[in-house]
């Protein structure tokens, strides 16, 4: 488990570059609840023909939150009383990268960072700055996936750097 989360952190250059170091991977057993709403999401996704390829995705958050993401789950903020923690300029949704140092930029400057790694399911997927009904997520740019839902992320790992 270890290495597979070290092995994709590693094979982006970027942290190479930027000097920083992995400290520490935490594993977290996802609960039952949790990893029900992502098989229901990835159910739905496939009965409706949509994308359910998984792919691994970057969450950076403050650490008083991460325990809460990672035993309850992503929520989006502005619903259920979930507070908008960094805007929600493209949307609501729960934001995400594939590039580490976009989730970084979101982790209120802590140190140690702690960026969440996720298993995420795009089902219909556009390039797009702004939410739309048809699609269950978005990209306003090449790194950047915006998830209309918390069920369609799976938190695995919490990387502290």
């Amino acid at each position: 488990e270890y290495n597979l989360a070290h092995g994709h952190l590693t094979s982006q250059s970027e942290l190479a570059a930027s000097g920083m170091r992995v400290a520490q991977i935490d594993v977290y057993e996802t609960s039952e609840k949790v990893a029900e709403q992502y098989r229901q999401a990835r159910s739905q996704l496939a009965q409706a023909s949509k994308d359910i390829e998984e792919l691994w995705v970057l969450h950076g958050t403050s650490s008083s939150v991460v325990p809460n993401i990672m035993c309850g789950g992503f929520k989006v903020g502005g619903r259920e009383g979930i507070p908008i923690r960094h805007g929600s300029q493209h949307g609501e949704g729960v934001y995400t990268s594939t590039q580490l140092s976009i989730a970084l930029s979101h982790t209120s400057n802590e140190s140690p960072a702690m960026v969440i790694m996720a298993r995420a399911l795009k089902g219909a997927h556009i390039r797009s700055s702004a939410a739309s009904a048809a699609y269950d997520s978005w990209s306003p740019s090449n790194n950047w996936y915006i998830f209309k839902s918390g069920a369609q992320l799976l938190p695995v790992y919490v990387i502290h750097l």
